[in-house]
C-alpha cells in the first residue's frame, strides 16, 4: 500500500502504544537528527543491564540491544528494505528489522529523551513471557 501509494512516510503504531500525554509538541520539537532517520523508533526498549549502558544522546542510533516495533515513523527510503526483509521469510520478531536496515546503510534512530511512545505491559506478551 504505502508503495502503490507513493508515500514519504508512514507512521506504524501497535494496538497497544501509549503516546505521551504531549505526544504532539514533542514530535514536533524533534531535533534534525531525528528527522533524519529513514526509521525513528518512537520508543524503545534497549537490551542493557543499566541505563548507563544505553547509547548515549538525544536521538541516538538504535544498536543491536534496541527493540520496540510499537511504534516508528518509516520514511520512503526504508520501505523497500523492509519489504525485503519481509520476503525472506524468516521467522523473527520484526525488531530484528532494525540490524537488517543497519546492514543496507539506513538510519535506524531512537526518538529520546523521553520516549514518545510505551507499550501497554499490562497484559502477557505474545513474544516474551518475562
Amino acid at each position: 500500500m504505502v508503495l502503490h501509494h507513493k508515500y514519504e512516510q508512514v507512521f506504524v503504531f501497535d494496538d497497544d502504544t501509549i503516546p505521551h500525554l504531549n505526544f504532539s509538541t514533542l514530535f514536533n520539537k524533534l531535533s534534525d537528527r531525528c528527522r533524519q532517520a529513514d526509521a525513528l523508533l518512537l520508543g524503545a526498549a534497549i537490551n542493557h543491564k543499566s541505563r548507563e549502558q544505553w547509547p548515549s544522546g538525544s536521538c541516538f542510533d538504535a544498536d543491536s540491544r534496541t527493540y520496540g516495533s510499537f511504534a516508528l515513523l518509516v520514511k520512503k527510503s526504508a520501505f523497500v528494505p523492509i519489504l525485503d526483509w519481509l520476503r525472506t521469510g524468516e521467522e523473527a520478531p520484526f525488531d530484528t528489522v532494525y540490524g537488517h536496515l543497519r546492514k543496507r546503510g539506513i538510519n535506524v534512530r531512537v526518538a529520546y529523551p523521553p520516549f514518545l511512545v510505551i507499550p501497554d505491559v499490562s497484559h502477557p506478551s505474545l513474544v516474551n513471557k518475562y
